[in-house]
């Protein structure tokens, strides 16, 4: 019985010894000069998480990843050298705590100010001819969101290859002017066959809850533009235009006629056009 004893009484006392040797390097590592220095500049460069806004309960506007930095990983960079050096800095994004990314019963009406991007959308009504705008947006190096039509897609099949080698996003606009549960399912199984990818959005220009609802059930986000193109397009762009914006249009000959001026100007004023999933991302790009 005394051996027992004398067993469980080393075995403790290596645990201990093991316990505290952890303790003191680890409080060593915490005083090391290089990691002091790197503790004093978190304020100075930490960037904090935006979080997505709610207004008015119905609408909701995206949130921006933080960047902050990862002491450890810079440490540990920084020590292999010997000496603290700004530019051995790795940062890590922070997620906001209230995301876009599980929220889907409310209108997305803009994206994040903070990117200072903008988002051109297009409806494709059924006997809409795209190739037009196309031809702009290939010449000015722009990539946009398209919602489609399930009729127009029933008869322009051949051409989703060209919008999508061209980089285009594709988002579902109901069949026929209406979203119904088999039809959105019908569409964007048929767009997700030619893409790879499952459309995420679904438009209005008008609270609709039915909408709303129906592709909220399917994880798919509701986008109420912010600016909604009429008879004047590139008038009625200048006039609203703002970093985040969503700006939709019809495909007319006035919007076809005025989009190089419109896409010159969004340049001109520093925003950058991007589709709907990348001008929505809450990631830093």
């Amino acid at each position: 019985m005394r051996k027992v004893f004398e067993i469980l009484g080393f075995i403790t006392l290596v645990c201990f010894s093991f316990f505290y040797t952890e303790k003191a390097l680890t409080v060593v590592k915490e005083l090391d000069p290089i990691r002091q220095e790197i503790y004093e500049i978190l304020d100075l460069y930490n960037v904090e998480a935006a979080e997505a806004e709610i207004l008015n309960d119905s609408y909701i506007i995206p949130g921006y990843n933080g960047l902050i930095i990862d002491v450890e990983k810079s440490y540990n960079n920084m020590k292999r050298l010997g000496t603290f050096n700004e530019k051995l800095l790795i940062f890590k994004e922070q997620a906001p705590i209230l995301s876009i990314n599980n929220i889907y019963d409310k209108y997305i009406i803009s994206g994040n100010k903070i990117k200072g991007t903008v988002s051109l959308v297009f409806k494709v009504d059924q006997d809409d001819d795209i190739q037009p705008v196309l031809e702009v947006l290939k010449a000015k190096q722009v990539m946009v969101t398209f919602f489609i039509d399930g009729k127009w897609l029933e008869n322009n099949w051949s051409i989703i290859n060209k919008l999508t080698s061209d980089n285009h996003e594709l988002a579902n606009l109901g069949y026929e002017g209406n979203y119904d549960e088999d039809f959105l399912l019908w569409t964007n199984n048929k767009l997700k066959q030619k893409t790879d990818i499952r459309p995420k959005y679904c438009y209005v220009e008008k609270k609709n809850n039915l909408v709303l609802n129906l592709c909220g059930d399917k994880k798919m986000h509701t986008i109420k533009p912010t600016i909604v193109v009429n008879n004047s397009p590139y008038r009625e762009v200048k006039k609203e235009l703002m970093p985040g914006n969503i700006i939709s249009f019809n495909i007319t000959n006035n919007v076809i006629r005025e989009l190089p001026t419109i896409i010159n100007y969004i340049k001109m004023k520093g925003y950058k056009i991007e589709p709907l999933v990348k001008h929505l991302d809450e990631k830093h790009q």
